[in-house]
């Protein structure tokens, strides 16, 4: 798969709408259409199939730890599953608190849980989410047995070098960008750039509608509702 550069899409637009001498539309202009772009697809994305963005990190944890900072490009704080896997017969999917009640019942040698808090923040911490483990990590570690499974960020443009990994829809992004410039100068076909930006938005929703290459596009049961009440795990992986 192709991962287009910003130095060719951006060169594509300069070329294809006479730009390369042009002064009235600026080039951090440019980058920031080409950046909302960016934003528009990612929200259809997440919307239609969250699983494109899907990734994972792994942490190593000090004993004692009780708080873990979120993936730096995580959106919208979507977490899908967080496992450990210290050793062979040391190894699960974490649980949700889903009640506050429960850490008053918790034992240091419990399995490890984890619930979501948003601090306001100190002098010498800045404010934020963290992902809050109960009880405290037992053990200090050098094999990264701590995995969030986690949605993340679209990637941006920063420089020429950065790249697109939306590369499918590399096509809605450049009409996107043409249109916002149209617009931008006032060009006649400016109309006629969003008409062609509507119908290759439309053509990406479909498309992703049916994101299952095996043939298997059976939509999965949402079973949020039953996880939430699920005190055996007999929901975790499914």
């Amino acid at each position: 798969m192709n991962f287009p550069l910003f130095s060719e899409m951006n060169q594509k637009i300069k070329n294809d709408l006479d730009l390369n001498e042009e002064t009235f539309i600026q080039p951090q202009e440019l980058v920031a259409y080409f950046n909302e772009a960016v934003d528009m697809i990612e929200g259809q994305i997440h919307t239609l199939y969250e699983d494109y963005f899907l990734t994972n990190a792994s942490f190593d944890v000090t004993a004692g730890q009780t708080e873990v900072d979120l993936p730096s490009n995580i959106f919208a704080n979507k977490i899908r599953r967080i496992m450990w896997s210290l050793n062979e017969t040391e190894k699960y999917a974490m649980q949700r608190v889903k009640n506050l009640d429960e850490l008053l019942l918790m034992q240091p040698t419990d399995d490890y849980r984890f619930m979501m808090t948003n601090s306001e923040g100190t002098n010498l911490q800045p404010p934020g989410f963290k992902i809050a483990v109960s009880p405290a990590f037992r053990v200090t570690t050098n094999t990264l047995p701590l995995k969030i499974w986690y949605l993340r960020n679209a990637k941006r443009y920063e420089d020429e070098n950065s790249y697109c990994d939306i590369p499918e829809y590399s096509n809605v992004i450049n009409q996107y960008v043409r249109y916002k410039c149209h617009a931008k100068e006032g060009h006649p076909d400016a109309a006629a750039d969003l008409a062609d930006l509507g119908r290759l938005q439309q053509a990406m929703v479909e498309t992703l509608r049916d994101k299952y290459i095996d043939e298997q596009n059976e939509v999965p049961k949402d079973l949020t509702f039953y996880r939430d009440f699920d005190t055996q795990g007999f929901y975790n992986f499914y």
